[in-house]
């Protein structure tokens, strides 16, 4: 149907396709949740192209809509026998019983706890940065829905992230106001930061060579990470190997090839960790350097980049360290 028989009243009000959805979602996915709909791709949504779950090129569930003070909150992916609407508006207010708070940035809310059907999880709720954050949403996703299709994304590339359960969108007025994100909780995984603070040297330089061979790959096949901090990396280890999950995605990016300045972005996160001495940070450089088969020139300009990057956020945050 078209957007003309649809809002007969707003007939050339709105003239861009994209201001159109944001500002009149598309009609609910009338996919029936039958088992073949669940398991083979017969059961793709094909009535509602612009459907979270076709951008993610994954079978669409039932979708609901609930009402909050603020406006209407779509979520799709959680079945209700294990989110009720009940859990879902506490989530969203930050006040679930036997959810506990995770330290994050001002810009998000993250709880931890667990599902109806025991599934241990995280939900973050993604909340308006500024007022341009209103005109972004009117030409893109939100960030729970970037964030969903990006892990996604890297997964099938073969770089694992915690897998999404269900994506929340607050909408105002037909406008996205707010937006929110469950994945499941990785098991027996701990933030790399910790885990370089706690190993000892032998076990820190092997775990940091492990990860430059994660990071040289993640970088070969073109990925960018908006915020590779390790605190943001979750690792845990597999007998003699290590397996890495990448979290906050929704500003990753990926192209055919990597370009050295975004090389030098993603460097520069991981070498501002204070606990690494300089002769670890070197074996990382150097396995990472064999991996990508850097030239020398080439390897030189960036290390320096990486270097002078590194001791000027240092500097901005008043850390006394010097890097040889």
């Amino acid at each position: 149907q078209c957007h003309a028989e649809r809002y007969p009243h707003l007939t050339g009000a709105l003239t861009h396709p994209r201001l159109r959805r944001a500002a009149y979602p598309p009609p609910r996915c009338q996919v029936s949740p039958t088992p073949a709909a669940t398991k083979t791709t017969a059961g793709r949504c094909a009535t509602s192209p612009h459907c979270l779950q076709r951008e993610m090129t994954v079978l669409c569930p039932e979708t609901r809509n609930v009402r909050v003070p603020e406006g209407w909150l779509r979520l799709e992916g959680v079945e209700p026998d294990q989110l009720p609407d009940s859990l879902l508006l506490d989530l969203w207010h930050g006040a679930a019983e036997g959810w506990e708070p995770v330290p994050s940035s001002s810009s998000a809310t993250v709880l931890k706890g667990k599902l109806l059907g025991g599934t241990e999880a995280y939900f973050k709720r993604f909340h308006l940065r500024d007022s341009r954050d209103r005109f972004k949403h009117l030409i893109r996703p939100s960030r729970a829905t970037r964030a969903a299709m990006k892990s996604r994304q890297m997964s099938g590339d073969g770089f694992k992230t915690p897998a999404v359960l269900g994506v929340f969108t607050l909408r105002r007025h037909g406008l996205v106001a707010g937006s929110a994100l469950i994945t499941t909780a990785v098991a027996d995984a701990t933030p790399l930061k910790e885990l370089i603070q706690a190993r000892d040297r032998q076990g820190r330089r092997a775990l940091l060579a492990a990860f430059a061979e994660e990071l040289a790959r993640l970088h070969q096949a073109g990925w960018h990470h908006a915020d590779l901090r390790a605190g943001n990396v979750l690792a845990y280890e597999r007998g003699s190997a290590w397996d890495f999950h990448y979290l906050d995605n929704e500003g990753n990016r990926k192209g055919k090839s990597l370009p050295d300045q975004d090389a030098v972005h993603n460097l520069m996160q991981v070498n501002m960790e204070v606990g690494p001495a300089n002769g670890e940070r070197r074996i990382f450089w150097q396995r990472y350097r064999e991996l990508r088969q850097l030239d020398k020139e080439r390897a030189d300009a960036i290390c320096r980049d990486v270097r002078a990057l590194t001791l000027r956020r240092w500097t901005k945050h008043g850390l006394k360290k010097q890097l040889r």
